[in-house]
């Protein structure tokens, strides 16, 4: 069994991240699951069995704003979980995925600008029973906590008012972009 639980937080405004943020945020929450996952198939198919989950993010479905780096890296893992689990289709080797919303971890203390989100924080517990969920009953994919599912949908039916409603949640204040504007301009 293989559970991909690394992750790093990039929660800044895409004006200023830089190349060293998108190598960096894709090698931990995407690249180290891909080559931990290359790692463990082939012990996974000598014994003939074997479950890889990935813990991915909301952000995997829905980029919240100022989060373009870390949500990049969750889909990648997303789509990565989801071809994989066609690829090993037959294999009796099991993927899954888990999209998981705000969990009470230290990833929130670790943002570089001030986070919009201030609504309640899920014990990590809930992405243990997910995990074990995901094992047991043998799912491809799970959403802790479930109010996330909704919005997937939403944003999957109607994108133009997922991005509405994103943008008036966490507005990029004018100044920011005046900055951005400055800097280039030199």
């Amino acid at each position: 069994m293989l559970v991909n639980n690394a992750g790093i937080p990039k929660h800044k405004h895409f004006y200023d991240v830089t190349p060293g943020d998108v190598d960096y945020t894709m090698r931990v929450n995407f690249m180290a699951p891909a080559y931990l996952t290359i790692a463990a198939i082939p012990p996974m198919l000598c014994q003939g069995e074997g479950y890889v989950v990935n813990i991915s993010s909301g952000a995997g479905k829905i980029p919240p704003p100022r989060e373009t780096v870390y949500a990049a890296s969750k889909y990648a893992l997303t789509g990565f979980s989801e071809g994989l689990a066609l690829d090993l289709a037959g294999s009796n080797i099991h993927v899954a995925v888990i999209h998981v919303g705000p969990i009470e971890t230290e990833i929130w203390s670790k943002a570089e600008s001030p986070l919009a989100y201030a609504g309640r924080k899920y014990p990590p517990s809930i992405i243990s029973r997910a995990v074990f969920r995901c094992i047991e009953k043998r799912r491809h994919e799970v959403t802790v906590p479930r109010f996330l599912a909704p919005v997937f949908l939403l944003k999957a039916v109607l994108p133009s008012v997922f991005r509405w409603g994103a943008a008036r949640w966490d507005p990029v204040p004018s100044d920011l972009i005046e900055g951005a504007r400055k800097r280039v301009r030199r």
